[in-house]
């Protein structure tokens, strides 16, 4: 199935619960939330049910900003699965307690990435005289 198909039979259902990650340039922890979304388009309602900040182990922040500027091609695959891990335990810790139907699996299988922009592109802007 194509990703804009799973978008759209996504959108099409009458509600649906989805979990929203973020860390931010800071790199000191992951902000998840758990909201439930009925209805489509500029009728839709957005129902917050849980929310959770779940912080990095001590060192990781260091490491995150360290590689911004230097690191090795294992350095940043290692740091892609440590903050994967810590993702995936921020998901399950922002459902903990909540009921959620988790018999539809149609998007399992994707990932919906935004980038952010490049933390070196934000340095350099904010460094430049205005």
């Amino acid at each position: 199935m194509q990703l804009a198909r799973v978008l759209e039979a996504i959108a099409a259902k009458p509600a649906r619960s989805v979990v929203g990650l973020i860390s931010g340039t800071s790199a000191d922890s992951i902000d998840a939330a758990l909201v439930r979304i009925t209805g489509q388009g500029p009728e839709a309602r957005v129902e917050v049910q849980a929310t959770h900040a779940h912080p990095y182990p001590p060192g990781l922040q260091e490491r995150l900003h360290a590689l911004t500027e230097s690191g090795s091609v294992r350095d940043v695959c290692e740091l892609n699965v440590t903050v994967g891990e810590l993702f995936a335990a921020a998901a399950l810790a922002v459902s903990r307690g909540v009921v959620v139907d988790l018999s539809d699996r149609t998007a399992r299988r994707y990932i919906i990435f935004r980038r952010q922009p490049d933390i070196r592109e934000q340095r350099s802007r904010s460094a430049s005289p205005q």
